[in-house]
């Protein structure tokens, strides 16, 4: 079993992923199974093909689904709070955390139109929550993180525990 892992800035572009996820798959074809993570989120796996191996793709909504475990579970810790920002220890190590997009701002448009670009652009969650999965080592790490952003806008703070039984079956 072989394993590739995508440049983070693909999340987004989802036309660039899509074109890429296609070109690992073409290039692929002497393996007996091709399995994809990405979900559907930015509608990224819609027109993959694989020409002659099976191609198996999960069926979630998108990596916050695959990371709790089910789109059910997404959806019931969405009703009891629908301004909720979901963050991994993937998402914290390489994504643009809103954050990291806050001192970009800054650094581009100064501290007041900063501010304004974000609240603007997050203003509807009042949460952060950090999927703790299995595995995850210095978690205080992430959690100061979590912190720091949550602090940044206001936000409460929460955990959630990860399930990762759908990436177990494969």
């Amino acid at each position: 079993m072989d394993n590739e892992f995508l440049d983070f800035n693909y999340h987004g572009k989802p036309d660039l992923l899509h074109v890429r996820l296609q070109e690992i798959i073409d290039q692929s074809q002497d393996y007996e199974l091709i399995i994809t993570t990405y979900s559907r989120c930015s509608n990224v796996v819609v027109g993959l093909l694989s020409k002659r191996v099976p191609l198996l793709l999960l069926k979630t909504h998108d990596c916050i689904s695959l990371l709790l475990g089910s789109n059910e579970r997404q959806l019931s810790l969405l009703k009891e709070n629908p301004g909720t920002y979901y963050f991994s220890r993937g998402w914290l190590d390489y994504g643009r955390t809103p954050y990291a997009e806050y001192l970009e701002y800054v650094d581009r448009y100064g501290q007041k139109k900063a501010t304004d670009l974000i609240k603007m652009l997050y203003g509807n969650y009042n949460k952060a929550v950090l999927i703790v999965t299995l595995g995850t080592k210095d978690i205080d790490k992430y959690r100061e993180k979590v912190c720091q952003i949550a602090d940044l806008f206001g936000w409460d703070v929460g955990e959630e525990e990860g399930d990762l039984r759908l990436l177990a079956i494969l």
